[in-house]
């Protein structure tokens, strides 16, 4: 099912399986009973991916980081239209659905091809095949005059920095006003995925890392930083004796999930106090 997958589309395992085995947890940092019964259903030896405490609990504290800015949002605007770009096997709509939003899963035909053997389309949920490189991805959006969010997740730190700056170039040239939610790494943390036992098995590497929250704002004017967490700033109990990991700068400020204003502000933003550079 899988052997078709490139090394980063192959890394779309390891959110599900952990936030499949967080289900279990007394109080699990993500509750995502939907990915349990998805892992049950995959023919693969996910043995392979226990004990990796340290990825799977930072993983699902950037999902925890995400789903609260999404959630924020989403608050503000119940009735926008999300797109979730890189989805792979995520089940955050199902999770956070209003009732009223449009919601596009975006990823390479490949994927969405193992995609659609567990999910359907209906009114309101679609799914696109497209990668973020292809330049009309953005025509299959149709959002009109709804307040527009764009999520990446675990996506845009695999990719060269002229690859990042395109894509948001594209999503500024073919929407006036849009909000982005990703996550990101430092540069430091770009060199050590090279040394990343959990990456190592699918392959993949890190190529882009940013030196600050604000580091955006310089490759454009009409892009504003909105918020920026580091998601690894405090211990957690599901790390056991590794959180002494939190400790050293490179860890604690190595991992973000960030949220940034693009072209025109919206009608209401996000929130009404300033959260620049805010890690609550």
């Amino acid at each position: 099912m899988f052997s078709c997958l490139d090394a980063v589309s192959r890394t779309l395992l390891l959110p599900l399986y952990f936030r499949a085995e967080e289900c279990d947890a007394p109080s699990p940092i993500v509750h995502d009973p939907m990915a349990k019964e998805l892992v049950k259903k995959i023919p693969y030896d996910f043995n392979v991916l226990k004990k990796h405490t340290l990825m799977k609990t930072a993983t699902l504290m950037r999902v925890a980081a995400v789903d609260r800015m999404v959630d924020h949002f989403l608050k503000r605007h119940p009735d926008a239209v999300v797109v979730n770009v890189g989805a792979g096997l995520d089940t955050r709509f199902f999770r956070m659905d209003t009732g009223r939003m449009d919601w596009y899963e975006m990823d390479l035909p490949e994927v969405m091809k193992i995609r659609r053997l567990f999910f359907g389309e209906d009114q309101r949920y679609h799914m696109v095949d497209a990668s973020l490189k292809d330049p009309d991805w953005h025509r299959q959006i149709l959002c009109a005059n709804r307040p527009l969010l764009i999520i990446v997740e675990g996506v845009l730190m695999y990719l060269e920095e002229a690859c990042v700056r395109n894509f948001i170039n594209q999503i500024l040239r073919n929407f006036s006003s849009s909000f982005l939610i990703f996550d990101a790494v430092s540069p430091y943390q770009v060199i050590m995925s090279a040394f990343n036992p959990t990456l190592m098995l699918t392959g993949a590497r890190f190529k882009w890392g940013m030196n600050a929250p604000d580091e955006l704002e310089s490759w454009r004017n009409d892009i504003r930083m909105h918020e920026s967490h580091y998601y690894l700033g405090e211990m957690m109990p599901q790390m056991g004796w590794l959180n002494f990991l939190t400790l050293y700068p490179s860890v604690r400020f190595g991992f973000s999930a960030q949220s940034y204003m693009l072209g025109k502000p919206l009608t209401a933003e996000p929130d009404d106090e300033d959260r620049r550079g805010k890690n609550p």
